[in-house]
């Protein structure tokens, strides 16, 4: 299986599991606030929400992509919980590092990782560590 396939059916099936109420009860505009400047991977994860939205029907209208760079998702994250904290057609886009740094607190103490609904995932994130000076073999 190819891995656009695999994607394509992973995020339809944890868009289907969790993401149906969520989304489905839609009402205005849809909309994914990707939390970086366009061309990303949050740019890709706003994508693919919508065309798995899209793909299964969940969707009145298209969802629009927007970006809120800054802060390495601080501001996107800080705006949503102080501004947009009841818009039940908005989701944003997240990942595994933007989970340590919010444990972290680097993004303000003020909001902390339940103050948000976490929805799904739609693929891991791969990490590679070297030690300094060490080359890997031929």
């Amino acid at each position: 299986m190819s891995v656009p396939t695999l994607l394509r059916r992973s995020l339809i099936a944890l868009t289907l599991s969790g993401a149906i109420t969520a989304v489905h009860a839609q009402s205005g505009n849809p909309e994914c606030l990707a939390p970086a400047k366009p061309g990303g991977g949050y740019d890709l994860t706003c994508r693919l929400a919508a065309n798995g939205l899209e793909q299964t029907h969940l969707l009145d209208k298209p969802m629009l992509v927007n970006y809120m760079p800054g802060g390495i998702g601080a501001v996107a994250y800080n705006h949503v919980n102080g501004v947009r904290s009841d818009d039940p057609d908005l989701i944003v886009a997240a990942s595994t590092g933007a989970a340590l740094n919010l444990a972290l607190g680097k993004f303000g103490k003020q909001y902390t990782a339940s103050d948000v609904r976490w929805v799904w995932t739609t693929v891991p994130s791969w990490s590679v560590l070297m030690p300094p000076g060490k080359i890997c073999p031929p």
